[in-house]
């Protein structure tokens, strides 16, 4: 199929010409105009604005090299400051210790193997909760001392029974975990009986043991040298054997003090132990005696 071409007229070529012509002589106008007045208006300043011109954007570049090179010593500055924190400079060297009466300084140190590290990264919180894993320690807090040490300062657990090891006694603290082993019990602490397992220095015993501790804890020591052993129960209830082979049923490890009052005043009013198989406490303020 064949295209036809149309042609354009010669009176419409002209007129779009003109149209170009028009339009590049307004342009040339326009331009010609802004041209001349930027010269006039270079021409007429004043020179002392000129002058004042020059010394502002002078003084504006002058400022920002001095940011620039200000900014860029700082941070060269900050680099070197890191790495030289990073070198044995700055590493802990020195463990000084307040509180402990069972450890040394090197004892804590091992503990937390914090000698070597260094200082600046040092999680202190993390360093804290490794010196409180170490059986004695109930807190730890930790500081850093520039160049190279650290004071820590402990508070120590305090046995309140034993419980029976092989060889010897457990030290247990109120909350049950265990301190340390000793050959011998100690004279003012009441032995716990039937704790199951014990893992050693450092674990915990069992949950169902802490009524236990609670009453062994608050034994007066005038009583502690006549209690055999302090038994949980299943069923979160305490007993207290006495050497003499008297059982005493506490209940629940509440009014504990009342209860061991009263347990002292039973006792001196007894004149024959051999006679009685029970005595029951668990009121306090009516104790009752079960013959044998």
């Amino acid at each position: 199929m064949m295209t036809k071409s149309r042609k354009t007229s010669p009176k419409r070529v002209g007129k779009v010409r003109r149209k170009r012509a028009s339009r590049n002589v307004w342009v040339r106008e326009w331009r010609g105009r802004a041209t001349r007045a930027a010269s006039s208006t270079a021409q007429n300043l004043d020179p002392r604005v000129a002058k004042q011109r020059v010394i502002a954007a002078a003084t504006v570049s002058t400022k920002r090299r001095f940011f620039a090179l200000l900014g860029a010593g700082l941070f060269s500055f900050a680099v070197l400051v890191v790495v030289l924190l990073q070198t044995p400079l700055f590493s802990v060297e020195t463990v000084e210790v307040a509180g402990s009466t069972h450890y040394s300084a090197d004892d804590i140190a091992e503990g937390s193997g914090v000698r070597g590290r260094a200082l600046v990264t040092l999680p202190i919180a993390e360093v804290e909760s490794q010196i409180e894993a170490m059986p004695w320690i109930a807190t730890a807090a930790v500081e850093r001392v520039w160049p190279n040490q650290i004071d820590v300062v402990v508070t120590e657990r305090t046995p309140v029974a034993v419980a029976p090891a092989d060889g010897g006694w457990y030290l247990v603290d109120a909350t049950g975990r265990v301190l340390a082993q000793a050959t011998e019990r100690p004279v003012n602490l009441v032995a716990l009986v039937d704790v199951g397992e014990i893992n050693g220095p450092g674990s915990t015993l069992a949950t169902n043991q802490r009524g236990a501790l609670a009453v062994g804890a608050l034994a007066p020591l005038e009583l502690v040298s006549q209690i055999e052993g302090v038994v949980a129960d299943d069923d979160a209830t305490v007993r207290v054997v006495l050497l003499s082979g008297v059982i005493v049923r506490f209940g629940t490890a509440t009014d504990v003090p009342a209860k061991f009052q009263a347990l002292a005043t039973v006792l001196a009013e007894i004149e024959n132990a051999e006679t009685v198989g029970q005595i029951d406490v668990r009121a306090s303020g009516t104790p009752v005696v079960t013959p044998k």
